[in-house]
């Protein structure tokens, strides 16, 4: 991802991020309770939405900190695209949550001091913190990584690669079985003497004749019970 895209887009995020938290905190009012503590009304996905504000934020500011000013860190790829879909995902959910709680928003919830303003608010920031997600996942599938120059050109190799050693051809027996090298540029078929070379060693066992197998005479050995 281009380096000014990628922080803009995680700078809209992080300020995304706000917004979903500070709406979702502002959609009720905090009562206290008879040991003095002050609550909030909230419902399970109100606790999913400020974690996914959060979570947007402390990226945002740790992106654009350590990658886009600094320099110090080089995220990766497959990591950085796990968590723009878990975010997406996480934020569709939520703001499909606070949308329908905003179509049932009327005089009846204000017995809980709810806020139908914060509330519809937190739905537009939750759809667009997934807006700006898919558009960061959507730069990362798209950058192209530079190929190297010897893949697409047909470069002459440099350098010097040390002498050039001539080939050798098959050894040639003189008579007396002794052999020397001769290079293959000198090399002729008439002293070619390879079809008269002499195995050696040991390449079959000695046959054995019909009348010296002694195999009946072998006397068994050790105490067998009978």
């Amino acid at each position: 991802m281009n380096r000014r895209i990628g922080g803009a887009l995680r700078g809209f995020q992080a300020c995304c991020g706000v917004l979903i938290v500070a709406t979702t905190m502002l959609t009720y009012d905090t009562f206290q309770l008879i040991d003095g503590d002050q609550y909030r009304y909230a419902q399970t996905y109100q606790f999913v939405s400020v974690v996914v504000g959060y979570t947007t934020i402390q990226y945002g500011v740790l992106y654009i900190v350590f990658v886009i000013s600094l320099r110090k860190i080089s995220p990766d790829v497959v990591l950085e695209r796990f968590l723009d879909g878990i975010l997406v995902i996480c934020s569709i959910v939520c703001g499909y949550m606070a949308q329908r709680k905003i179509l049932s928003c009327n005089t009846r919830m204000f017995v809980y001091q709810a806020h139908c303003d914060a509330l519809t608010w937190s739905a537009i920031a939750c759809f667009v913190n997934a807006g700006l997600f898919i558009l960061s996942l959507l730069c990362s599938f798209c950058n192209k990584k530079k190929l190297n120059p010897d893949a697409t050109q047909n470069l002459v190799p440099r350098g010097n690669y040390g002498p050039s050693i001539p080939m050798l051809s098959p050894r040639n027996f003189d008579d007396d079985n002794t052999d020397r090298i001769i290079p293959r540029g000198n090399f002729k078929p008439e002293e070619d003497r390879t079809d008269k070379l002499v195995p050696r060693g040991n390449f079959a066992l000695k046959s054995i004749e019909p009348d010296e197998d002694k195999t009946e005479k072998l006397v068994p050995r050790g105490n067998f019970i009978v």
